[in-house]
């Protein structure tokens, strides 16, 4: 007889066996979170260098740290949305 978890961690663990599997999501590790910014850098600039590598080779010769620092205060002063339907 197969054992079936069903508590809150096993339908946890399903869910993002899914996502991850089947739709494209990718699993954020918990110490790859920067808590200064809030956010996971290293799948940040992840992204940005698969979508927009000519975007993030500026960013990278700028410096990531200044990218962040003007991220949070667009974040802080527009709201999520605002900052990502603009491209200022």
């Amino acid at each position: 007889m197969k054992f079936t978890d069903t508590s809150e961690k096993g339908f946890q663990k399903l869910i993002v066996k899914e996502l991850t599997s089947n739709s494209g999501y990718v699993e954020s590790i918990s110490n790859n979170f920067n808590r200064e910014f809030c956010l996971n850098t290293q799948q940040l600039f992840s992204f940005i260098e698969q979508t927009q590598p000519q975007k993030y080779e500026i960013l990278k010769r700028k410096g990531e740290r200044a990218f962040l620092v003007r991220l949070d205060e667009k974040l802080r002063k527009l709201g999520v949305i605002e900052v990502l339907r603009k491209r200022s």
